[in-house]
């Protein structure tokens, strides 16, 4: 998200989550699912395998954390 601070891509994707979560799926059953996400709040210019690895490591935190969450890292 570009010119987005790292705590209001925060805010938005939880949204999303939290909304995502809501949704029904009805194949033969009805479920729902939930997701977990990383952000990485970068300022300046940063290589895209750079910011992509601390995505990742977000990602991963959010999963350790219990999933169905939003961690944001900033560098």
């Amino acid at each position: 998200m570009y010119d987005t601070t790292g705590q209001k891509a925060l805010t938005l994707m939880d949204k999303l989550r939290d909304d995502f979560a809501g949704l029904k799926h009805r194949v033969r059953v009805t479920f729902r699912t939930t997701f977990s996400c990383g952000i990485a709040a970068i300022s300046g210019e940063t290589k895209a395998s750079v910011l992509t690895d601390i995505a990742d490591r977000a990602l991963y935190q959010a999963k350790h954390k219990g999933h169905n969450q939003v961690v944001l890292v900033n560098s």
